[in-house]
């Protein structure tokens, strides 16, 4: 966005064109929601906070959003039909078993959501520096979905998979899990300040035999992908093992 393109740093970029009273990122999100929701807005925008606030489940979200849960499967229609959120279930190669998560699809409407949304009185009474510190001290719990997420695309641009997603059961998760020609495609996604070793590799190694049972299904071939913010060693790339650090995502 053009409005950002004068800043080098990000929380002042922050604090002045979102976090401020009068600025269009503050009200965007209401904007964007409220032309598809004239009729009913404050219930859909409950459930959209829920969200964002990390609630997944349509327990938790009904719980948390006040919306009656025999009602809130037509909610959920709606706002699947808008894509602004989508539902997730594990990756399967048959009919997935699990119940499905829910998710907002934008970042914008995630962040707006999360932080602006319950906050717009307080921006607008200058507070937008306490909101600032409240946001800066929980990023890194929140970047990692993003970073997931955009470790994602970059599969689907190089390998243009048959299918793909996120697999979990009750206590493993793969992050991104792809399908192409009979190989299987795993990638594990590292937003710390950490280098990525050899270990993880090993515990990407052990997390997809779990998947392999749980699909019931022996692949020709598997490859590892692991995706690091702050790059890697003692761990070499070969024709199975593909190393992506976020200066390759960032100019693909």
């Amino acid at each position: 966005m053009n409005e950002f393109s004068s800043y080098n740093n990000f929380k002042e970029a922050l604090l002045e064109k979102v976090l401020s009273p009068g600025e269009f990122l503050v009200e965007k999100g209401r904007f964007l929601t409220m032309e598809e929701f004239k009729k009913d807005p404050s219930n859909y925008f409950s459930i959209m906070r829920a969200i964002a606030t990390g609630k997944t489940t349509p327990v938790e979200i009904a719980n948390f959003s006040g919306v009656e849960s025999r009602k809130i499967g037509t909610y959920f229609s709606r706002l699947l039909e808008l894509e602004l959120v989508r539902k997730e279930q594990p990756f399967s190669l048959k009919k997935p078993r699990q119940k499905p998560l829910y998710f907002i699809n934008d970042e914008y409407l995630r962040f707006y959501f999360r932080f602006i949304y319950p906050n717009v009185d307080s921006i607008y009474r200058g507070l937008g520096g306490e909101l600032l510190k409240e946001i800066m001290s929980t990023i890194d719990l929140r970047v990692p979905f993003t970073f997931e997420k955009i470790a994602r695309q970059y599969m689907e641009r190089e390998i243009v998979p048959e299918k793909i997603g996120r697999w979990w059961n009750k206590d493993t998760e793969i992050d991104v899990v792809a399908v192409k020609d009979g190989t299987l495609y795993v990638a594990e996604c590292e937003w710390t300040n950490k280098k990525i070793d050899h270990k993880t590799l090993m515990a990407l190694q052990r997390k997809t035999a779990a998947l392999l049972n749980d699909l019931k299904w022996d692949p020709k071939e598997i490859v590892y992908y692991l995706f690091s913010k702050s790059g890697f060693e003692a761990v070499e790339p070969s024709y199975n093992v593909k190393l992506i650090s976020l200066g390759t995502l960032c100019s693909s």
